[in-house]
């Protein structure tokens, strides 16, 4: 999970973390990613690709 600053907010500095993060998941053949999101960073996981499952938000890699 991570953190950024409310000076920082809105520039799209997690999702570029979360692209790099993916691209290197997708280049060790990581089949899935799970983790916990908070209510404000749901709609960046999500806009990338995860969705919720019961309990973690979920992406699996389709080859996409």
């Amino acid at each position: 999970n991570m953190y950024t600053s409310p000076a920082y907010r809105r520039r799209g500095i997690a999702t570029q973390m979360l692209h790099l993060v993916i691209d290197e998941a997708r280049r060790r053949r990581t089949e899935f990613l799970w983790l916990g999101a908070s209510h404000m960073g749901k709609p960046v996981y999500e806009s990338v690709g995860f969705h919720e499952d019961k309990m973690w938000l979920v992406m699996h890699d389709d080859g996409k």
